[in-house]
């Protein structure tokens, strides 16, 4: 917490009392004499001695300080009046000319086609210079200005700001930074690094008037540069951190665009006071953002009642005075009781924070106004001038309902938001009234299927099982240089010839391969139980039974969200909403541990030369032989890393290495991951993933990284969604519980609840401590060995006697460990948990008893199986082997030549970035290169829509869709702001439009009836869906006869039918070849990844343009046929499509359900 008026309790207790006394002479005073112990507060932790001095001078009165905040508070209101009262009247036409902006079918007199673009462009220049002109106060000595860059443009793209910061910072030094003061604040290698000139500042506070103040000046004689233009940095950078949202990739969107526009102007400032806030998180904790700011005190946001007649519009900043609020709870409860409302829904903030978030509103309203405004005069149309007035209740009503029909309408023409589009919108829409976890629980759902599939084909292919045990090993520590010694770790050095060290590395990464698989196993569906039952508890005892109220055209929400909820429902909300945002930021920890405990980012191969080992923490050194102790995950130290002073620094702008660097400067160090927001980290790693333009450079992700950085995602977002909607809840947990281990005690009775094992007490998973079968486990490392060439080819050795040494270790896990040890734990799975287990992993406990004499078992022997499948065995057990060798080998030579490739890097290298000029110039490329590839994805997006488009409109002229479609029929989607609005027709006191009645017409003479017929009973059919139209209401798509064909093979196999004489027939359907398989994925819009490490196993991913909606089947995996034939021309073999129907059909995917949303031709 960067905010001063957060640090008091790590304050010295002198300071506090200091700061008591003088703050009771200023309400003597009436406040108005300088606050120096404010002045020392803030020096105290870093203000002014390694960062700049905030834009106001916190030593300023008390009754200047109030002044300030009404001043802005009054702009801010200002601001968001004007844009308020455009949308209110105009909002339909703005939203039409967004969407012709958007369809380039708006030219200008020339016949040029207008852009989106350019509008936004020039309201940020607008926005820029009347913020510059008339909110920001020339700043007196000492302090910093707060101007924006009168140069810059609005920001590129997306989490543009933690590019920039990622780019500047510097925290690995190979020497020690001497500064006169802690440094709490980032070092950047451009040298905007502020260092105060500390005798200078001491004889200007003693005494001002003899003293000339002046910045320090640069310094670079030392290994870092400091004071090198902090304020042009400030300057150039400032809007990138106080208003990420405003920036050209989201907002081309349309969606988003409308989205920001609607919400903003109707809701009142506050509604977005606490989204503010979260969204300059990084600007704040890194002090590139600081303003106003009086330690003693808090700032709350309220709104005037009476907008149009009062003289300080839309906002009303409230302050706190810290020693006031400690008395309120004797002294007057009311005050009491509203200050706790404030704090518990996280609508209190530090003084610095409230003057940021003000600043970042303005700048907002003002950027808006002007574009609506744009948009105005682009469709010729007047502004109506004051709407309340001039427009009544019922066209205000019809206007709103419009705008948001419009918006929920495009919502659904582009179908689900992906996961990567949550982070987008959640910058435009306000915090939810509740809890709103159905986006999240069909990604759970996908991610429980991908666990059990996991552990199921772990126990059940050996292929499969020895490529996870390989991939582990290729992100073993060791495979790290140990300081900067050019040699790697001794298991690594020494693992092509000594079985010895090769067996103990092979234990540790069998060991972190079981554990994530149980892990993961129970975890994703745990969570996801979690999230089903709070969020019943919620429909039960929702938190608002009332909308937004309205105030002079602004929408307001109650601040109590659970005013209504008797004691006992009151507590119960609390304890499962504290047990769940326990148990995901647990869950969180183990996919971060994987990169701090483990360094698994750091020692993948298109890494592994960019940092070294420096500290081990309790990574303890091997004993004898080289074995590795079990060690717990949760508990024990961090792998200290650092980079290797010989690495390149053209290597900068690699993808491998930008990633590298994202991960282990803001997920894996615990002290420079707290600068950035985990999911923002994880979701801007995500996108460089997804960015990848071949396989080639895919190939530097590899599979143990992509799911980690996924898997964290997923619970960073979720956590943020839970912290948005109660903002202090894990803070008030953390004042509440006495201890780490009562909160832990919590994250293990939260997995007993809602059925899953104790992942603490399991933290070691030392199996082979509990007199595991010894022969088993060397029998896996015979394995592990053969298949990597070690050994000379052993007579009988096959795929099914690998299988049948799996499954016995399988047995023995299970009988030796789980059951042994689930016992033991205070929280214990039940059966029907460990059923579960038992069920996918395919081996029942103890099921194969260990005989000291048991011979090797081929597994297969046992299952008669075809000649095709045991040929296909033979080939994936040759083929592998292969492989594994070849990789093996290439990796000795490496480690052998090691020293060649180190003469090939100077030992010491001149960072280009730590020249000014060179860096700007490395930047500018970068944001060009950006904007390059943002214009090409634009244009490959709107040529898709277009393409789409095309093929419904031909849809709809090859069938009679007259008879199927209601032209009342509203388009589906979620309805939630026009529900509001229709739930506060009373408060508007809105009389619905009477209705002309239909006058009655004549009547004619009807013909005499004929005759009654007698017509054969019809045989009547329940309803079925229209011909063509999909469960949406859209029509179907359209699959060609082959792809078809393709589907119907795959997931019926053959076709039953009834026989003449009533007897059952089969048809069996034509084989088909790999590369058919894959045009008929490509068919229904999913693409193809292989997944690294996972042997010939491709996992097919869900796009957006597939028919059926995210949640039903997202995600499936299929192996490569193995034969004679290689490529797309092999060809799938009976066995392989049962085992594919088997797996689709686990997913959900269906013959009927590809029936429901495509067609046939």
């Amino acid at each position: 917490m960067t905010d001063p008026t957060y640090t008091h309790d790590m304050a010295p207790r002198e300071l506090e009392k200091l700061a008591e006394e003088e703050h009771r002479r200023a309400e003597d005073s009436g406040g108005n004499i300088p606050m120096l112990i404010s002045h020392f507060w803030c020096n105290a932790f870093g203000y002014g001695r390694t960062s700049m001095w905030p834009p106001y001078n916190p030593s300023r009165p008390h009754a200047e300080f109030k002044d300030e905040f009404a001043k802005h508070g009054r702009l801010v209101g200002q601001r968001w009046l004007k844009l308020n009262r455009l949308v209110l009247g105009k909002e339909r036409e703005i939203q039409e000319t967004i969407i012709k902006l958007t369809d380039g079918d708006i030219k200008d007199g020339q016949g040029n086609t207008l852009n989106l673009e350019h509008y936004l462009e020039r309201s940020w220049e607008m926005a820029r210079d009347v913020y510059n002109a008339e909110h920001v106060a020339t700043p007196g000595p000492v302090e910093g200005d707060f101007y924006l860059d009168p140069q810059g443009s609005i920001t590129v793209n997306h989490s543009d700001d933690l590019d920039v910061f990622a780019l500047d910072f510097l925290r690995d030094l190979p020497f020690s930074v001497i500064t006169p003061a802690p440094r709490r604040q980032p070092l950047y290698r451009h040298g905007a690094n502020y260092l105060d000139d500390r005798e200078l500042l001491d004889q200007y506070l003693e005494d001002p008037e003899a003293v000339t103040w002046t910045f320090p000046k640069p310094s670079t004689s030392g290994p870092v540069t400091y004071n090198q233009d902090v304020q042009k940095f400030l300057q150039k950078h400032r809007a990138t951190f106080l208003v990420p949202h405003i920036n050209m990739e989201d907002l081309t969107n349309p969606l988003n665009l409308l989205m920001f526009i609607h919400h903003r102007a109707r809701f009142a400032p506050r509604e977005f006071a606490s989204l503010d806030n979260d969204l300059i998180y990084l600007g704040k904790n890194s002090q590139i953002l600081s303003g106003a700011c009086d330690p003693s005190c808090y700032v709350s946001f309220h709104d005037r009642e009476g907008i149009r007649d009062s003289d300080v519009p839309g906002l009303d900043p409230r302050i706190w005075y810290k020693h006031n609020i400690y008395t309120y709870k004797m002294t007057d409860e009311a005050k009491h009781f509203e200050w706790g409302i404030l704090l518990g829904g996280g609508n209190a903030f530090g003084s610095m924070e409230a003057w940021l978030i003000m600043q970042s509103q303005a700048i907002t309203f003002l950027f808006l106004s002007s574009f609506c405004e744009q948009m105005l005069n682009l469709a010729q149309e007047t502004t109506v001038k004051d709407p309340l007035q001039t427009l009544s209740d019922q066209e205000l009503f019809h206007i709103e309902c419009v705008a948001a029909q419009r918006i929920n309408t495009m919502r659904h023409e582009k179908q689900t938001e992906t996961w990567q589009d949550m982070e987008s919108i959640r910058q435009y829409e306000p915090i939810p009234n509740g809890t709103n976890f159905s986006k999240y629980l069909s990604k759970f759902a996908t991610k429980r299927l991908d666990a059990e599939e996991h552990i199921k084909r772990l126990f059940d292919e050996p292929d499969y099982f020895v490529n996870h045990i390989i991939e582990q090993k290729e992100h073993h520590w060791t495979n790290l240089r140990m300081k900067y010694d050019p040699r790697r770790g001794t298991h690594i050095e020494r693992y092509s010839y000594d079985e010895a060290y090769r067996h103990n590395l092979y234990l540790d990464c069998i060991r972190s391969v079981l554990r994530r698989a149980f892990f993961e196993f129970f975890i994703w569906n745990t969570i996801g139980a979690a999230l089903e039952d709070l969020a019943n508890f919620e429909k039960e005892h929702p938190p608002r039974q009332s909308g937004p109220t309205y105030i002079d055209g602004a929408k307001v929400w109650p601040r109590v969200k659970w005013s209504h909820l008797e004691t006992r429902h009151h507590d119960e909300f609390y304890k499962k909403y504290g047990r769940v945002q326990v148990l995901v930021r647990y869950a969180a920890t183990f996919f971060v541990y994987e990169f701090r405990k483990k360094a698994i980012h750091a020692a993948s191969e298109p890494m592994r030369n960019i940092y070294c080992v420096t500290g081990l923490g309790s990574v303890d050194p091997p004993e004898k032989l080289g074995k590795f102790l079990a060690r717990e995950f949760y508990d024990s130290n961090d792998i200290v890393l650092s980079l290797r002073s010989q690495a390149r620094p053209s290597e900068r702008e690699h993808l491998p290495r930008i990633v590298a660097e994202l991960i282990e400067n803001f997920i894996s160090h615990e002290s420079s991951s707290l600068f950035v927001g985990m999911r923002k980290v994880t979701a801007r790693i995500q996108k460089h993933i997804d960015d990848c333009e071949d396989d080639e450079m895919r190939k530097n992700f590899s599979n143990l990284l992509c799911k980690s950085v996924d898997g964290l995602d997923v619970l960073s977002e979720v956590a943020e969604h839970m912290d948005l909607h109660f903002p202090c809840m894990f803070v008030m947990m953390h004042w509440k519980s006495e201890s780490e281990e009562k909160r832990r005690a919590s994250f293990s009775s939260s997995l007993s609840t809602w059925a899953s094992l104790d992942f603490l007490a399991f933290d070691k998973f030392a199996f082979e401590l509990n007199r595991f079968p010894e022969k088993r486990t060397t029998r896996i490392f015979r394995f592990l060995d053969e298949m990597q060439g070690f050994l000379d080819k052993i007579p009988g050795e096959n795929l099914g006697k690998a299988k049948g040494d799996i499954k016995r270790f399988g047995s023995s896990l299970l009988h030796k460990f789980i059951y042994p040890l689930n016992k033991q734990t205070p929280f214990q799975a039940d059966d029907a948990t460990l059923q579960r287990l038992t069920k996918y992993m395919g081996i029942s406990k103890n099921q194969w008893p260990f005989d000291r004499n048991e011979m090797p078992w081929d597994f297969n022997k046992d299952l008669n199986l075809a000649a095709d499948e045991r040929a296909e065995n033979l080939e994936i057990w040759k083929k592998l082997k292969k492989e594994l060798t070849e990789q093996r080998k290439r990796s000795a030579n490496k480690i052998k030549n090691a020293w060649k490739q180190e003469a090939d890097t100077p030992a010491s290298s001149d960072d280009p970035v730590s020249s000014w000029l060179k860096r700007k110039a490395l930047l500018e490329e970068r944001v060009k290169n950006k904007r390059k590839n943002w214009k090409e994805k634009r244009q490959r997006q709107k040529e898709e829509w277009r393409r789409r488009h095309q093929v419904i409109s031909r849809q709809l002229e090859d069938e009679d869709m007259q008879d199927l479609t209601s032209p009342e029929a509203s388009p589906a989607g979620g309805n939630d702001d026009v529900q509001a609005v229709q739930e506060h027709v009373q408060q508007l006191h809105i009389e619905p439009q009477p209705q002309p009645q239909a006058q009655p017409r004549p009547q004619q003479q009807l013909p005499p009836a004929p005759p009654p017929r007698q017509l054969p009973t019809p045989q009547v059919r329940p309803p079925q869906q229209p011909l063509g139209l999909a469960p949406d209401g859209n029509p179907k798509g359209i699959l060609n006869k082959n792809c078809w064909e393709i589907w119907t093979r795959i997931l019926l196999g053959e076709i039953v039918y009834t026989k003449k004489n009533n007897k059952k027939g089969k048809e069996r359907l034509p084989s088909v070849r790999w590369g058919q398989v894959e045009t008929a994925v490509r068919s229904i819009e999913f693409v193809k990844t292989k997944a690294q490490n996972t042997g010939s196993h491709y996992t097919f991913q869900r796009t957006s343009a597939c028919r059926w909606p995210s949640g039903l089947v997202d995600s499936f995996t299929l192996s490569h046929p193995h034969g004679k034939s290689e490529g797309p021309n092999a060809v799938v073999a009976p066995f392989k499509m049962r085992i594919w129907k088997d797996f689709l059909n686990d997913r959900g995917f269906t013959y009927e359900l590809l029936k429901k949303w495509y067609r046939q031709k």
